[in-house]
């Protein structure tokens, strides 16, 4: 198995058009200058603003901040030297932190909304309290729907940050300008080893 997760099939040079689909592959960049010179280049492009959330953990790889609203995304490029050219493989994996910390505070707001429409309730109408237990109708009609409306947010967050990410590609493929004997900025369809 490849190590950096890209198959042969990834390497198209023409990808389709942006929507077209959430999860289509994120091909290869071969870049015409050697990974100093991209680390320069990075560098300069994220100061400028150009690259969000752009770190560099190790010398030939580096990982950039895909949006998706609201679970983030990394996304991870590796460099490979091939002689005077860098090859540049990406890969995109979800930011942990926020999926926990929203599933923790929808978990913990639960009990006290409850409470806090209950008190409400019983303040403004006073016969409420009475004849009706609010966790009758509160438990169904907020924590039924939470599947649903989790799994809509999770797939309107994937395909922002696939959307980001490819848009991340094509201003990395436009500042790694080709190589001047008109060799193309993707990757021919063959893997090189």
């Amino acid at each position: 198995m490849d190590p950096t997760g890209m198959s042969e099939q990834q390497t198209d040079l023409q990808a389709p058009a942006a929507g077209a689909n959430d999860k289509r592959p994120l091909p290869p960049l071969l870049a015409p200058i050697t990974p100093a010179q991209l680390t320069q280049t990075l560098q300069a492009l994220s100061r400028k603003g150009k690259l969000p959330g752009y770190e560099q953990p190790g010398p030939h790889a580096f990982r950039l901040k895909a949006f998706g609203n609201p679970f983030d995304h990394w996304l991870y490029v590796a460099a490979t030297e091939q002689g005077a050219s860098t090859r540049l493989d990406f890969h995109l994996r979800l930011a942990r932190k926020t999926p926990g910390i929203f599933l923790i505070v929808s978990i913990l707001t639960v009990q006290p909304g409850m409470w806090l429409t209950d008190s409400m309730l019983t303040t403004y109408f006073p016969a409420y309290g009475n004849h009706v237990n609010t966790w009758w109708w509160y438990i169904p009609l907020v924590v039924l729907p939470m599947p649903w409306i989790l799994w809509r947010m999770w797939r309107k967050s994937t395909r922002a940050a696939h959307e980001h990410a490819h848009e991340l590609r094509e201003r990395l493929a436009a500042t790694l300008k080709p190589a001047p004997n008109g060799v193309s900025n993707s990757v021919p369809d063959t893997v090189v080893p």
